[in-house]
C-alpha cells in the first residue's frame, strides 16, 4: 500500500506516559532529516507538551487556540525549528497554554472552531509533505476530534495489558471516524514485557512497526530539549524511530495483517479483544 501526499497522520494512545509526543517530535525530525517538510500539530488543548519539549517560548496569540478562536490564521502560529542536517526546517503548531478559552460563551470546542479547524489542515496541506498531530491522551472528545481531522492513524503504547487494551480502544474510535490505522509503536519495551510485539499485532489488528526498547538516551534527550535522533543517533531507540520514519516517507504502511500472520492469545487477553470488540 502506498499512500499519496498530502498526509496527515495522527499519533494516539488510550492513556497518558506512553512517549506519544517523544515520538511524534523524533519522527518528525527524522522525517525531515529525509528532505520533506514536516510539521508538528500539537492537538492537546488542554495539556500541550510540543512547545515544552522543544523548549519554544510562548508567544501569546499564535497558537493552535488562537486559530480555532478565529483569531489568527494558521501561517502565523507556525514556528520553525533547525534540525541540524535538515534541508527544510521542521514546523511545528503549538497549542497554546492559557486556558481562558474554554470557558465562557465561545468554547474552543464549537462549531465554528470545528470549521476553522478543516481550513487551517487545508492550509497545512498546502505548505506542506507532511503533517504529524500529537493527540491528546485518552479517548475523550479532543482527542476524538483529533482521529476525526487526520486521513490516518498511528498507535503509540507500552507492552502493557491496561495499554494495549485501551489502545484497542482508541483503534474503535478510529474505526468510527474512518480513520485507518496504519501501524503500532511499542514503548519502553523490555525482555519482561508483558505483551509481546505478536500479542500486540494481534489485539490492535495492526503491524507493529517498532518495538523501541527501555533507553536512558531518550529521557536524557528530553532533559536536555534534544532529539535522539540527531543527538545521539546511535542509540536503539533513534535507529529504530529513523526506520520507521523511512516507513513513512516512503508511504509503505502495511495496514491490516493478513490472517495466516495472526498467532493465537491467552484465553483471558481474547476474552478482553472479543468484549472492546464487541463479538
Amino acid at each position: 500500500m502506498i499512500l499519496e501526499a498530502p498526509r496527515s497522520i495522527v499519533f494516539f494512545s488510550g492513556k497518558g506516559g506512553t512517549g506519544k509526543t517523544t515520538t511524534v517530535v523524533n519522527l518528525g525530525a527524522a522525517i525531515a532529516l529525509l528532505g520533506k517538510r514536516v510539521i508538528l500539530l500539537d492537538g492537546d488543548l488542554l495539556c500541550p507538551s510540543l512547545d515544552i519539549m522543544l523548549k519554544l517560548k510562548p508567544q501569546a496569540g499564535r497558537d493552535f487556540k488562537s486559530v480555532l478562536m478565529g483569531r489568527a490564521e494558521m501561517s502565523d502560529v507556525i514556528v520553525d525549528v533547525n534540525v541540524e542536517g535538515a534541508k527544510k526546517p521542521l514546523g511545528v503548531v503549538p497549542a497554546g497554554h492559557a486556558l481562558k478559552e474554554f470557558f465562557g460563551s465561545k468554547p474552543v470546542y464549537s462549531e465554528e472552531g470545528g470549521k476553522r479547524a478543516v481550513e487551517a489542515f487545508q492550509d497545512l496541506f498546502k505548505i506542506s509533505d507532511l503533517v504529524l498531530i500529537d493527540a491528546p491522551a485518552g479517548l475523550e472528545s479532543a482527542a476524538q476530534k483529533s482521529l476525526s481531522f487526520a486521513n490516518e492513524a498511528i498507535i503509540v503504547c507500552h507492552p502493557t495489558k491496561t495499554a494495549i487494551v485501551d489502545a484497542l480502544k482508541g483503534y474503535k474510535v478510529a474505526e468510527f471516524y474512518k480513520t485507518p490505522v496504519r501501524g503500532a509503536i511499542l514503548n519502553n519495551v523490555t525482555e519482561a514485557a508483558a505483551i509481546s510485539a505478536e500479542a500486540a499485532s494481534v489485539i490492535l489488528r495492526t503491524p507493529v512497526l517498532a518495538s523501541i526498547p527501555y533507553d536512558e538516551t531518550i529521557m536524557r534527550a528530553e532533559k536536555e530539549h534534544k532529539l535522539v535522533v540527531v543527538d545521539y543517533p546511535k542509540s536503539p531507540s533513534a535507529r529504530l524511530i529513523k526506520m520507521v520514519a523511512e516507513t513513512i516517507e516512503k508511504g509503505k504502511i502495511p495496514g491490516e495483517l493478513k490472517p495466516f500472520q495472526r498467532p493465537k492469545l491467552d484465553s483471558y487477553l481474547e476474552k478482553i479483544r472479543r468484549t472492546v470488540e464487541g463479538s
